[in-house]
């Protein structure tokens, strides 16, 4: 037994950790997505989704793309939509457990994920101590952006902690010449990390991971020298994850083309010293109160859980303390030029989300005119990319402080009991006021999975009050589970106030009520190819067309025409997955018989 601990002594003491900090993050933060109380607005989008997809795996099982959903909006796009995550975690926890439970499982296992990858880079990549590594690790698990977007209801930015595996696929340790065969291994990895979070619907959030990625990169390359292979497979995994997402890719282009959405201004902050304290105190302190009044060109409020980003001020003091030692020892000797180039293009790349926040005029008016950034409605997220950053750099701070040996397990501890009181000591009053109440959909869940029977929309419906005016409270997506699709329905890509809805002849009243031709309820295959189709966006199902429409209200697929290159896309997914599986399953086998 001695020597089994003696041989697996790290991952043991590893596993402890993590288990530690496991419980401690349970406990603190699962009680805001308890049972039987009020959760994060922004879930009232996602747990209508999550029933929808439900539903569609009851009627369809396992391996039809469900297109398109009637549960909203009188019918819309569903698979294309990047709040319909239907190939995630989430989703396939809802499958077993229910939209809530599987939302609680992906907090606790997702932190935990971040955790194991964060620790394998700093020990397996930077070669820092064990220490340093589980250090660095905790402060990542418990990093603001991931877990309070997470209370809040963006659901789809779980995935951001999958960063740090992306990082620990392509950089190999120093000393490492990888094999082919780990080479393909590697790539495998990081693409399907990549490809994940583009599935889950990370959206605004995969650009900044990949800015982190690339600053880790050339930290990497400051401290251990230049290498080809990091950046090779850095672009290999893209290039993987394009492929792989090439189905979900193309449809969602197609949907977008329909609904640009740039008419949102973008905002930003004119005075770039504030700029930088704001960003500081996201990132080192509590979220900045008032920071949004500072910024200008607003179309929103930017509440608090889009200024959470905090790692806590413990990285920052291991960093201090490091500079301080620097200077106190005072060593001589200039770098490598190379190195030095790497230093630049790192800190360079760091300006980049502060820039993309920096207000004037003329530069708002050229990130409007941009892809991607013309269609956003704020890109504060992008201070996201500093938190795998910043926590890289506290480990290899605390190593090169130079502690004694046996000081160095204490100052880990230290660093991470600092960070875990400043969590503690948290005002999280904003995230126990949330309003949506997930018990209908929970309920509409059950129902399902006990009776294995779903029920089809039968009407399309809005919520009005006793004068008859139009109401949008935050659930009113949960009128599917009663099977009405609500019209004034909670949809971003057709604008916050629906600004670009093609409402047309769509009512309150029966979904297969009769008038000029057509049914109550839309045809979506309209909004994502409507020359194939022969019709506009936001046409509803002909009266002839009455069997399709029939099918797609009890959530089953029906017939509608795609173009060639939805085709070839759908072909290169399908094709990048086989590889995905086969590749690695050929190089595990060979091993084994090797052995």
């Amino acid at each position: 037994m001695t020597a089994f601990f003696r041989r697996h002594r790290e991952a043991l003491i590893s596993a402890a950790v993590l288990l530690a900090l496991t419980i401690v993050y349970a406990w603190m933060f699962l009680p805001y997505l308890a049972a039987g109380r009020t959760i994060g607005n922004d879930y009232s989008i996602y747990f209508p989704t999550l029933l929808a997809g439900y539903y569609w795996f009851v009627q369809n099982g396992p391996f039809a793309i469900p297109w398109f959903s009637p549960s909203e909006c009188g019918g819309f796009p569903y698979f294309p939509d990047p709040n319909a995550a239907y190939v995630s975690a989430p989703q396939a926890l809802t499958f077993a457990v229910g939209p809530l439970a599987a939302t609680r499982i992906v907090l606790i296992v997702f932190a935990m994920l971040g955790f194991a990858g964060f620790a394998l880079l700093m020990r397996k990549s930077f070669r820092a101590s064990l220490p340093a590594s589980l250090m660095a690790a905790a402060f990542f698990m418990f990093n603001g952006y991931f877990v309070y977007r997470h209370l809040a209801g963006h659901l789809t930015f779980h995935a951001s902690m999958l960063t740090p595996w992306v990082a620990f696929a392509v950089l190999t340790a120093p000393s490492d010449k990888p094999r082919a065969s780990g080479s393909i291994l590697r790539i495998c990895l990081a693409g399907a990390a990549f490809a994940y979070m583009y599935q889950a619907g990370m959206i605004h959030g995969i650009l900044p991971a990949l800015l982190a990625v690339a600053i880790l990169l050339l930290i990497h390359a400051c401290v251990f020298g230049w290498r080809a292979f990091p950046w090779a497979a850095l672009v290999l995994s893209g290039v993987l994850m394009l492929a792989l997402c090439a189905e979900k890719f193309a449809a969602g282009l197609a949907l977008a083309h329909q609904f640009p959405r740039t008419e949102y201004a973008l905002p930003g902050l004119p005075d770039p010293v504030s700029l930088i304290e704001t960003a500081f105190r996201a990132l080192f302190w509590r979220p900045p109160s008032g920071a949004a009044d500072l910024f200008v060109n607003r179309n929103f409020a930017m509440e608090r859980h889009e200024w959470e980003y905090g790692v806590s001020p413990a990285p920052l003091l291991i960093i201090l303390g490091w500079l301080a030692a620097a200077v106190i020892r005072r060593r001589a000797g200039a770098w490598p030029w190379p190195r030095l180039v790497a230093l630049a293009a790192a800190f360079l790349l760091s300006t980049i989300p502060l820039a993309l926040n920096f207000y004037t005029p003329d530069w708002n008016e050229f990130l409007k005119g941009l892809p991607f950034f013309g269609s956003s409605s704020q890109l504060i997220r992008w201070f996201s990319a500093y938190i795998p950053v910043v926590t890289v750099l506290s480990g290899l701070a605390l190593d090169r402080i130079r502690l004694p040996e046996n000081w160095l397990g204490v100052g880990a501890l230290a660093g991470v009991v600092a960070m875990l009181f400043w969590n503690l000591t948290a005002d999280r009053s904003f995230y126990a006021d949330q309003h949506y109440d997930p018990s209908a959909i929970d309920a509409a869940y059950m129902r399902a999975s006990e009776a294995g029977v779903v029920p089809p929309i039968r009407a399309m419906g809005a919520i009005l009050d006793s004068a008859g005016r139009l109401q949008m409270p935050i659930d009113r997506n949960d009128l599917m589970v009663n099977g009405v699709s609500q019209i004034a329905c909670y949809q971003p890509i057709m604008g916050y106030g629906l600004e670009s809805f093609p409402v047309k002849s769509l009512h309150a009243g029966s979904a297969t009520s009769r008038a000029n031709g057509v049914l109550n309820v839309k045809n979506p295959a309209c909004y994502l190819f409507p020359a194939e189709n022969h019709c506009e966006p936001g046409d509803q199902f002909a009266i002839a067309d009455r069997e399709d429409a029939f099918r797609f209200l009890a959530y089953k697929p029906y017939d509608f025409a795609m173009p060639t290159s939805q085709k070839l896309a759908d072909g290169v997914s399908l094709l990048a997955l086989i590889g995905l599986i086969v590749a690695p399953s050929v190089i595990f086998v060979r091993r084994l018989v090797r052995r």
